[in-house]
C-alpha cells in the first residue's frame, strides 16, 4: 500500500475531496464524509472514509505493481480475484470506460457483489479499480463502497453511486485542489447523498398518494420495477435528459398501470430536466405507490 490520502474542506461541506498527496488521484465524496482509522484486518485499505448522511463507506487503497502486463486485463483480473474473496462466487465484471476513465488511466474495472460474510446480515460491496502506468510498473487505485441492504434501497444506492462515478480524476501534474460540483439545481431533489425531496415535492408526493387510486399486486409490483429501472442508469446527476428519454418513459409508464394511477404520477415528469430531476421523481412515484390512501395504514412505508 502507498497512498497518502487527505480529506480537503471542513466538516460541514456537504462534499469534499479525497485525495491522494502522492500520486494526484482524487474524488469528491458526498454525504459529510470523515475520515476514519484504517485499523488491521482484511481487507487493508489506507484509508476509511464514514458518510454522516448515509449509512455507507468507502475504502480506498493504492498499490505499486511493478508489471507490465496489459493494464486492462490485469484490472480485470485483479477486480476479480479482490471480489471472488469477498463474495465467495465471482460476480459479473464491467471495463470502466468512457467518461468514468479519467485521463492517463490506461485500465479500468467494477463490479458489484453481496459480501459472503455476515451471512445474516445481507451486505453490498462495488469494487472500482483504476490502473496507471509508471515508469517502474502500474500504481492501481481501489476504491470499495460497502452498505447494508436495510440501509439503502435500490433508487438510494443508484443515487449515491452515481453522484462519483464519472468524478475520479489522476493527475500527479494537475492535481485538484477542490471539489468539483456535483449536484445540479433542482426543484425534485435536495442537492445531498440522501436521495431527499424538496418541500415542494414532498407536497407532490402526498397529492400522488392520493390520487393514485387502487392498484392490483402485480400493477403495484409492475411500476416500482420501471420506476427502479428509471433511477438505476450510470447517468451523473448533472446529465441532461433529451426528451426522447422522457416520452420512453411517459409510454411505458402508461401501459403499465390503470389511467388514474399513471395520470397522477406522469403529471409532473416534463419537469425533470436532469438525472438528479428524473431519480428524485421516480423515488417520489415510489413512496407515493407504498402510502396511497387506497392502503391501510399498516400497509404503508416510509422507504
Amino acid at each position: 500500500m502507498g497512498g497518502d490520502f487527505e480529506l480537503l474542506g471542513s466538516a460541514s461541506d456537504e462534499t469534499r475531496l479525497l485525495r491522494d498527496r502522492t500520486s494526484g488521484y482524487s474524488v469528491p465524496l458526498p454525504g459529510h464524509p470523515r475520515l476514519e482509522p484504517a485499523v488491521g484486518g482484511s481487507p487493508t485499505y489506507d484509508v476509511i472514509v464514514r458518510l454522516d448522511d448515509v449509512k455507507a463507506e468507502h475504502g480506498f487503497r493504492r498499490d505499486e505493481l511493478p508489471t507490465t502486463a496489459d493494464p486492462q486485463a490485469l484490472a480485470k483480473a485483479l477486480v476479480e480475484t479482490y471480489a471472488t474473496t469477498r463474495a465467495g462466487t465471482t460476480p459479473r465484471i464491467k471495463p470502466i470506460s468512457g467518461s468514468m476513465r479519467p485521463g492517463g488511466v490506461a485500465g479500468g474495472a467494477h463490479a458489484i457483489y453481496r459480501l459472503a460474510e455476515p451471512a445474516d446480515d445481507p451486505t453490498m460491496e462495488q469494487l472500482w479499480l483504476l490502473v496507471r502506468p509508471t515508469p517502474t510498473g502500474v500504481q492501481a487505485l481501489y476504491h470499495t463502497t460497502r452498505f447494508r441492504t436495510d440501509d439503502l434501497n435500490h433508487v438510494q444506492w443508484a443515487h449515491l453511486r452515481t453522484s462519483i462515478i464519472d468524478k475520479h480524476h489522476w493527475d500527479p501534474e494537475q492535481p485538484r485542489q477542490a471539489a468539483p460540483a456535483i449536484w445540479p439545481a433542482s426543484h425534485i431533489a435536495v442537492p445531498s447523498a440522501k436521495l431527499d425531496l424538496t418541500d415542494d415535492a414532498w407536497v407532490e408526493a402526498s397529492a400522488k398518494a392520493r390520487d393514485i387510486g387502487p392498484l392490483a399486486d402485480e400493477q403495484t409490483d409492475a411500476l416500482v420495477d420501471i420506476l427502479r429501472e428509471i433511477a438505476m442508469t450510470d447517468d451523473p446527476p448533472a446529465f441532461e435528459l433529451p426528451s426522447m428519454i422522457i416520452e420512453l418513459h411517459t409510454r411505458r409508464i402508461a401501459m403499465c398501470g390503470p389511467t388514474r394511477a399513471a395520470e397522477a404520477m406522469l403529471r409532473n415528469l416534463e419537469q425533470c430536466k436532469t438525472a438528479l430531476d428524473l431519480r428524485g421523481w421516480a423515488w417520489q412515484c415510489i413512496w407515493a405507490i407504498g402510502n396511497r390512501d387506497e392502503r391501510d395504514r399498516s400497509q404503508r412505508t416510509t422507504n
